[in-house]
């Protein structure tokens, strides 16, 4: 297989997959603060969720709000294939710069 051909089908693979994303998604409860609150005074909190991931060698997390969290998760499950495709492009890259079959 030629260069220009393992890029085409790289590239081609890279367009289905739509959004992608690195990190973990993480659930966690929290208070909201207000006194009157019966979730938090009972103790229970209310259901949240964060991006956690690594820039620079530094962790950092952003809140992800309850309407954005199914995408959220399949841009990260998008971004693991994403990293899978990069490396069998480079294993088949090496292959045809050694001539092999």
């Amino acid at each position: 297989m030629r260069e220009k051909e393992l890029l085409k089908n790289f590239l081609g693979a890279v367009k289905q997959l739509g959004p992608v994303a690195k990190g973990s998604l993480c659930q966690f409860r929290r208070k909201c603060g207000k006194a009157s609150c019966k979730k938090c005074s009972s103790g229970e909190g209310h259901l949240s969720y964060k991006l956690t991931f690594i820039q620079d060698g530094s962790t950092h997390t952003r809140f992800v709000g309850p309407t954005q969290v199914e995408a959220m998760r399949n841009a990260i499950a998008s971004g693991r294939k994403l990293e899978r495709l990069i490396l069998e492009f480079g294993l088949d890259y090496l292959k045809q710069m050694k001539n092999e079959p």
